[in-house]
């Protein structure tokens, strides 16, 4: 479920799309170190991974966390970076 503005729920957690990754593992691997990424947490839906498999082919090192989001969209595979709110 998506909104143009925050929706408080006790049914759920909220997240803003910070920016859309690359789906696949070396662009996105790419993408994180840039960022210099060190702790990464993977929520996923609709898609095949393993989300503490796909952490650990990553083999990030670096200060910051950040937290994936990957997920289908329109029949693609997406990967988005967001934060909480």
């Amino acid at each position: 479920m998506s909104s143009e503005q925050i929706v408080t729920t006790p049914l759920a957690k909220g997240f803003r799309i910070v920016d859309e990754l690359p789906f696949r593992d070396k662009p996105l691997k790419a993408a994180l170190q840039v960022r210099r990424i060190g702790t990464l947490t993977i929520k996923k839906r609709g898609v095949d991974i393993v989300p503490e498999e796909l952490v650990r082919r990553m083999k990030l090192k670096g200060p910051n966390k950040a937290i994936v989001i990957m997920t289908r969209v329109q029949g693609q595979g997406r990967a988005f970076l967001v934060e909480r709110h």
